[in-house]
């Protein structure tokens, strides 16, 4: 059987496709480590997964951090030139460790050192798109958060999408001079975008994301295979608080942020309660965290109601400390929810769109579709 090294970096919603991947792997017998930040070793080792330690270290609850990677003009630029570049040759180092002996390499898509270490190694790798946003396909472009406006032009088709992938290319390319360097180091010569194109492997690529959220295209990178999404969650279980509250009225509507941008919330939580109460309708917060003072919870300085005991359920709003909707074992567990409002992290994605309810998803830096 294979030694298969699966790296990965960033929120919660980015380390549990590489988790189930790797899981589904090791249940075929074969031998699997995943390299990620050390704060995700208990939850690798809890899956009986082989783990090393590549970086940068990452704390998910780290809210200062998180706010200005969320923001959404300059988070981008953060996120690659203050907390990725700068530790381009220390990850390399750690990850050309952790793949010492492998027969595969699985990246993801700001693993940037993987595909050096691969060429240095000799060995092959498989890319990983969590989301359609990765291809910057020129017949399906993303939305630019720095340049919205340019919306108005996508009825040019083409032509508009390479104007979106020029401006990308052109915005970022000076941010990645660590990995060009690094290359050049190892005697490759490469001067593609890693953020662009030079993130695909000649191998496989592979979509691990609905069709829902993005078919293929046929600009994609050759080959690419489209998974669908990875529903893997954690060994995490709903609290009996839940059950009793759905049980006690009509299904409720979620509102809830991906598990990094709930550390950038602002107002979204206390916002979703005027709106829950002016519709008429109950809600369910999923909030990354509460604040319950002197038995009244509380939310962005908003106070929502009385919290009852053994629960944060108060009357026709409950408050889930999670964030996304990581709290979900089976997708049919949805179906007693009317909607959903979110953020499009990637695991708000996979569980809520199987159901086929109305669901409104609002973006932010690092959104998936």
């Amino acid at each position: 059987m294979a030694r298969v090294v699966i790296t990965a970096w960033g929120s919660y919603g980015d380390l549990f496709p590489s988790i189930g991947v790797g899981r589904a792997l090791a249940d075929r017998g074969h031998d699997v480590r995943l390299a990620v930040p050390a704060y995700y070793a208990p939850l690798v080792r809890h899956e009986r997964l082989e783990h090393h330690a590549v970086g940068p270290d990452i704390d998910p609850a780290d809210r200062d951090i998180v706010a200005r990677v969320m923001d959404p003009l300059r988070g981008p630029e953060v996120l690659i030139r203050e907390w990725l570049m700068p530790k381009t040759e220390e990850t390399f180092e750690q990850l050309l460790r952790a793949a010492h002996g492998a027969d595969l390499i699985v990246s993801h898509p700001v693993t940037f050192a993987a595909p050096v270490v691969a060429r240095v190694l000799g060995v092959p790798w498989v890319s990983t798109a969590l989301a359609p946003m990765s291809f910057f396909s020129i017949t399906d472009p993303p939305v630019l958060t720095v340049a919205a406006y340019l919306q108005r032009l996508r009825r040019f088709g083409t032509v508009y999408g390479r104007l979106v992938r020029w401006m990308a290319d052109r915005a970022t390319r000076s941010w990645m001079e660590p990995l060009y360097r690094l290359r050049r180091a190892h005697g490759i010569a490469d001067d593609r975008n890693p953020l662009m194109d030079g993130q695909f492997s000649p191998t496989m690529t592979l979509a691990l994301f609905s069709p829902v959220l993005g078919l293929p295209q046929r600009d994609w990178p050759t080959p690419t295979r489209q998974t669908g999404f990875v529903f893997y969650n954690g060994d995490l279980a709903v609290p009996p608080a839940f059950d009793d509250f759905i049980a006690a009225g009509d299904p409720p509507v979620i509102f809830t942020l991906g598990s990094s941008a709930v550390g950038a919330a602002g107002r979204f939580y206390s916002e979703s309660v005027s709106a829950a109460r002016r519709l008429g309708v109950r809600a369910v917060l999923l909030t990354g965290g509460s604040y319950v003072l002197q038995g009244r919870v509380q939310l962005a300085g908003a106070e929502i109601g009385t919290a009852n005991p053994g629960g944060l359920g108060t009357g026709n709003v409950y408050v889930m400390p999670g964030g996304g909707l990581q709290w979900i074992r089976d997708p049919g567990q949805l179906a007693t929810k009317q909607s959903v409002l979110a953020q499009a992290g990637l695991r708000t994605d996979t569980w809520s769109t199987p159901v086929g309810d109305p669901d409104v998803f609002g973006l932010l830096l690092g959104a998936k579709p």
